[in-house]
């Protein structure tokens, strides 16, 4: 019996701290001046996240950027944070204003302004309704690449270049950009 509390005694005195296990994490050095500390959390979807130091955003590269946080597309591209160039006249007013310009038919209703995931603004613009006019299509009003506005105006189509051939509307592309209509 003696024999058995000297053992016992042996093994917790030498042996036990050897495999404890502290519940307090330590937090690892700072690994450089611009590092940021992120505690530990539990997202919304469940994922435990440790503690980690991260980069921190990088210093402001001018007067006219603005900061695009991290962000995952619907295709699932993940987009790193990072400061994105926008022109003086969209950094004094993140919606620019523009006074709505006359109604060009019956038929036509306002559209109103939308500001997408990635931070682009689509203007207010009239859009068509009514009827289908054969070999025309109406092109709602847009931004030329250089800043100027294209009010909405009819234009005409030819016949199809091939058969089964679509007409394609103008619209913009995931970047912002306007992509004119064209045949597919």
């Amino acid at each position: 019996m003696f024999r058995k509390i000297k053992v016992f005694i042996i093994l917790t005195t030498f042996l036990l701290p050897l495999f404890s296990i502290s519940c307090a994490h330590a937090r690892p050095p700072k690994p450089g001046p611009n590092f940021v500390w992120i505690a530990p959390h539990t997202r919304p979807n469940g994922v435990v996240v440790h503690g980690h130091w991260r980069h921190a955003r990088p210093p402001k590269p001018g007067p006219h950027y603005v900061w695009i946080k991290p962000h995952t597309k619907p295709n699932g591209v993940v987009i790193r944070g990072h400061w994105k160039h926008i022109k003086p006249q969209q950094a004094l007013s993140p919606k620019p204003v523009r006074a709505r310009t006359p109604k060009p038919g019956p038929d036509f209703i306002w559209a109103v302004p939308v500001t997408k995931p990635n931070g682009v603004v689509i203007l207010g613009h009239w859009k068509y309704t009514g009827a289908v006019k054969v070999g025309k299509v109406w092109i709602k009003g847009h931004y030329k690449a250089n800043g100027s506005w294209i009010p909405g105006h009819w234009k005409k189509i030819g016949p199809a270049p091939r058969r089964g051939a679509a007409w394609v509307p103008g619209h913009r592309n995931a970047r912002g950009h306007w992509v004119p209509g064209h045949w597919r």
